[in-house]
């Protein structure tokens, strides 16, 4: 299939196989939303406070579980018993953990130059102290009616609190899974996530990171990207929600032995995985050309999901027939522009609705779809600004509709 610049206007069409529309486990609508639980547990947003979202993520019985196993952890260690640094020591309660907690969180929203100077009162500190956080902070124990101070009680927290048993063996542990010590915190955060939303028509698999300038064996170098360095994982979002992901450190997840003959990658076995969590069958899945070949595309249709998006053309799997070549010469480029070219993909077993085509623009797009039902021109309109009538108007343009679909609904993660 190929058309040239001439050819545009007259829209051709090229149809793949039909795609599966579903079968009972389709979104209740286009787009997603908050699930029946989430909507359970806050049912008028207009009254919802802070904790109530935070509560959506990290349930109180995982912020009891921490409780127990930070002051376990202190127990152990020999803190209250009269002698060391913490002598004074007494166990957190649950309320306790909240608000050291919700520090963390005020101080990374507003970053005071010491995290001490949150338990400083404004007449020793008028610029940065807190009587609301130092008296907030501040510990009574009843029996014998002592006050430890809300600095004090700070230090004790950062000495002890923990998201891991004390009990395991880090040695042990850190071979098995680099992220053991917030393993327990991280499957809280995918399952709740996965609970708490209802995944629409469209999602988006990309890259998110956590910026982190220390030193760190788990830290990447991400010269690409404004937030720098840092902890990098797989998500898929929906809208801006991140609804599951996978950290890249460590063994990417088990898929089990149907996979194997994909010899797929680590990165090709996170997104599997993260489209295996989705409740929905044909998913739309976007995604950029970091992930897209035809081998995860198969792997995705094996998990009943469908996917769209831009492809490298060396190693993916694209047909050669629709590969094209950039062209140097800016005449001979022009010349080519609008260029188009597909191929249905009729030998891949148990696959049989994957396109792939490609556009020449200011330089040759390819794309891989097993969820675009054609391919051909689409008229848009846009603003553009008319010399003459020194004023900005509506102009009609042609634009692939593969390209289209990609850009409308691979922006998820991006906004999430």
């Amino acid at each position: 299939f190929l058309t040239s610049a001439a050819e545009r206007i007259v829209r051709p069409s090229f149809a793949p196989k039909k795609v599966p529309r579903g079968n009972g486990n389709t979104p209740p609508s286009e787009n997603g939303g908050p699930s029946p639980a989430a909507r359970k547990r806050i049912p008028e947003l207009k009254l919802a406070r802070p904790r109530d979202f935070f509560n959506l993520m990290i349930t109180p019985t995982f912020m009891q579980w921490a409780t127990d196993a930070t002051n376990r952890r202190a127990t152990a260690d020999g803190a209250g018993s009269g002698t060391g640094q913490f002598k004074d020591w007494v166990p957190f309660d649950e309320g306790e953990v909240y608000r050291f907690i919700g520090v963390l969180f005020a101080n990374g929203l507003s970053p005071k130059p010491r995290i001490d100077y949150w338990f400083e009162s404004p007449e020793k500190l008028p610029l940065f102290g807190s009587n609301v956080v130092s008296n907030a902070m501040k510990k009574t124990i009843a029996s014998t009616g002592k006050t430890i101070q809300g600095v004090d009680r700070w230090l004790q927290f950062r000495r002890f609190f923990t998201l891991a048993d004390y009990r395991e063996n880090p040695r042990e542990e850190q071979k098995k899974d680099p992220l053991w010590k917030v393993r327990r915190l991280i499957d809280e955060l995918n399952k709740q996530s996965k609970d708490m939303w209802i995944p629409g028509r469209w999602v988006a698999i990309d890259e998110q990171t956590i910026g982190f300038q220390g030193a760190s064996g788990m830290k990447l170098r991400i010269s690409y990207k404004r937030e720098g360095d840092g902890f990098q994982c797989d998500a898929i979002c929906d809208r801006g929600y991140t609804f599951s992901f996978w950290f890249r450190h460590g063994p990417p997840p088990d898929l089990g032995a149907e996979f194997k003959d994909l010899e797929l990658s680590p990165t090709a076995q996170r997104v599997i995985w993260l489209a295996k969590r989705l409740p929905n069958k044909w998913t739309r899945v976007f995604m950029d050309n970091l992930y897209n070949s035809v081998k995860l595309f198969q792997g995705l249709y094996r998990v009943e999901a469908l996917a769209h998006g831009v492809a490298r053309t060396n190693g993916r799997g694209l047909p050669p027939s629709i590969i094209q070549r950039e062209e140097t010469n800016k005449s001979n480029a022009e010349k080519l522009r609008g260029t188009t070219k597909a191929a249905r993909l009729d030998n891949l077993p148990n696959c049989p609705a994957m396109v792939a085509a490609s556009i020449y623009d200011t330089k040759p797009v390819h794309m891989l779809s097993t969820s675009s039902e054609s391919v051909e021109w689409i008229v848009k309109e846009r603003l553009v600004w008319n010399e003459k009538a020194q004023r900005k108007q509506q102009m009609k343009f042609l634009r692939l509709n593969m390209i289209d679909e990609y850009n409308n609904h691979m922006n998820s993660t991006d906004i999430a």
